[in-house]
Order: C-alpha cells, then structure tokens, then sequence
C-alpha cells in the first residue's frame, strides 16, 4: 500500500497516522505540518524522513550482547515504582532525505508528539543531524581543550558508537522522563509546581543522570552525554554573551555549567599542562552523583506545597551550583568554562546542516502522491 503524505491532515488524525507510520515499520515518513522545536519558533516545516530500521536492530543486538531491557528497564522501575510504562518508547531513530523549514536547520535534534499515556507518543531522533554536530562542533572543541590521551580514550571509544549510542541514549531520555519527582511523561509529577527554567533543567538533567546511572554497561553513553552537554548545549549563547552565554534562559545552556562545576569536584576532568585530562573512573561517579544532588533537591520540594516555596528553594539550589552574580541578578558561567570556549570562538556554536538530498526538489521522486 502506497506511504500517503500528511499534508492538510487535521491534528488527531496528523497524529493517528504517525502511529500507523510507526507500527507499520514504514522507512520513509513525509512530514508537512506546522510544528513548534524545542529549540526554534512555531512554523511550516516540510521533511522526508528516513527510518533507520538497520540502526534500530544494531541497538537492540548491542544491548543484548551487554545486557538486557528487562534488566535496564527493571533499574528505572526500582528507582520508581509508580513507572506506569515497562515498553519500549515509540521513539525511531530518522534521516532527514530532504526538507525545508526549522526541522531541517540543524538546531533540533529530535520531534516529538506527546499523548495521553506513554504508548502514544511519538519521538524522531535525527541521527544525522546528532553525527553532524559531534564532527563539526563537539569533537573539534574537545580536540582543542583536552590532552591527547582523553582525545585518544574518547574517539576510540565513542566515534565506532555514534549512531548506537545516539540512538540507545534518545530511547533512555524518554524513559527517563517517566519516573522521578522531576517526571514529564505523559504528564508531570502531580507534586511539582514548578514552571519555566527550573522545571527544565531539573527534568533534563534528571533523565541525562538516570541514562548514564542505569546503563552502566555503556560507558559510551557517559562520554556523548558528557561533551555534547559541554560543548554543544553549554556553548550556546556564548559569542554574543561570553559572560553568561545561555545560562538564564536556556535550561540546556545552564546544565553544560552545572556538569563542567561537578565534573571538576569530582575528578572527571582534571587540568593539566597539555589541556585538560579525562579521568574515565571519575566520570563514570559523575552521573550518579548529580542523580543524588537531585534527587534530594526532589525530595526538599515534593514537601512543600506551593508553587513560590518550591520555586525558590529550585533557584537557590541553582544559585548554589552555579556561578551567580548577585549584583547583576544573573547566572555566570565559570571562569575556566570562560577560557575554553574562547579556545573554540571559531568553532560553530550551531553547525550547519544539509539533508542528504541537497534540493528540496530532488526529494520529489520519493514523496508519495508528489507535492
């Protein structure tokens, strides 16, 4: 049966039909709607997305040869037992063949459609997009500031990985959002009253620190958590503000700061004469120790019941981790963070990315009824 493209389809059924899409194993997916990223505006955006089905199969072989879901899965349901969901997230891994619009600017590295439970969401990871920004921005940053020994134990371990660890890590971030104080899927903790940056940081940063802890087999994950937090998301806004970068309005922005501060408490990164040394052991404390730092803010806040205690006991917990310019009202980044990225000032910040097909037009001959 012919792929028909989604064009003009209201939303439920926009939706409904992503699912078939899904349950179907369809490889190519056609996407035209107006869609609001997570890290641009609401507008039109058009793509031809290819699943990647291959990649899907070499992520479940990696896991059984380390591990097994049950067990992994068995980690989130013991650290929650109100895990309402033990299935594997309806979260594929795609390439973008063509398009135009935001979902193809290379500032979002996944789209999502949320549900009324778990089953029905709908999650695209962009692989390519993930692989463009490693080689065009993360790498190159760490091949600055990091001694040749860390660059050695990095790329050997994590270049051969990307796509399975890019892959493995999007599936465990969305199970990640469904336990905890910090929850968000398929809605939050009815406990939490917290909005805007505070709720940000502490869902994302609880869902990073829960894959890296629980899927401890893979320490493949720690490393592309680590330094696409570092030198990806921590580096946003810092050319036009190198002060604070994206700190007070970007929850991923401020995280980058928060595990660079934990990374050098803890021995993860050490400095040193040749830049900065890895320490594989203390990064692999590092995870476990932010989960604890929240998990016990979680606890402080579900027992308070309202909305302007929660709120700023979340904003002095940050205050206290992050550099905070009293005077000024503002979140800073730190000194050495500072420093580093001025080493990679003519590294982008937001790579530039180009589908696979490089003319919207030439992706005519796969789009299902023509455009």
């Amino acid at each position: 049966m012919p792929e028909q493209p989604l064009t003009g389809v209201a939303p439920k059924s926009f939706h409904q039909e992503l699912l078939r899409a899904l349950d179907e194993r369809r490889s190519l997916i056609p996407l035209r709607a107006d869609l609001k990223l997570t890290k641009t505006p609401h507008n039109y955006s058009e793509a031809l997305l290819l699943r990647d089905l291959d990649l899907e199969k070499a992520v479940d072989a990696w896991i059984e040869e380390r591990t097994d879901y049950e067990t992994l899965i068995s980690r989130y349901a013991h650290s929650d037992s109100r895990l309402s969901s033990r299935q594997w997230p309806r979260h594929v891994p795609v390439r973008i063949l063509s398009g135009q619009g935001s979902i193809c600017s290379g500032k979002n590295i996944f789209l999502f459609f949320s549900g009324e439970t778990e089953d029905d969401c709908v999650g695209f990871e962009f692989v390519d997009v993930w692989s463009n920004l490693f080689q065009q921005a993360v790498f190159p940053c760490m091949r600055r500031t990091f001694d040749v020994e860390s660059q050695y134990s990095v790329l050997t371990q994590l270049v051969p990985a990307l796509d399975r660890t890019i892959y493995l890590a999007s599936v465990f971030h969305e199970i990640g959002h469904r336990v905890s104080f910090h929850k968000v899927s398929p809605t939050k903790d009815p406990r939490n009253l917290l909005e805007g940056l505070t709720f940000d940081v502490l869902g994302e940063l609880s869902t990073d620190s829960l894959l890296c802890t629980h899927l401890s087999e893979f320490p493949e994950l720690s490393l592309f958590v680590f330094f696409q937090r570092i030198y990806w998301f921590g580096r946003r806004g810092y050319r036009d503000n190198p002060w604070s970068g994206g700190l007070n309005t970007d929850n991923d922005a401020w995280i980058g700061s928060y595990l660079w501060n934990l990374a050098l408490e803890r021995g993860a990164v050490v400095p040193g004469t040749g830049g900065y040394h890895l320490s594989a052991d203390g990064l692999s404390e590092l995870f476990p120790a932010a989960l604890a730092d929240i998990d016990e803010l979680g606890d402080t806040l579900a027992r308070h019941g309202s909305a302007a205690a929660q709120e700023r006991l979340a904003r002095d917990w940050m205050k206290q981790r992050v550099t905070w310019n009293q005077q000024g009202s503002v979140f800073a980044l730190p000194a050495s963070l500072r420093e580093m990225f001025a080493a990679c000032q003519d590294i982008p910040e937001e790579p530039h990315f180009t589908p696979l097909l490089t003319s919207p037009l030439a992706a005519d001959a796969f789009w299902p009824g023509g455009r």
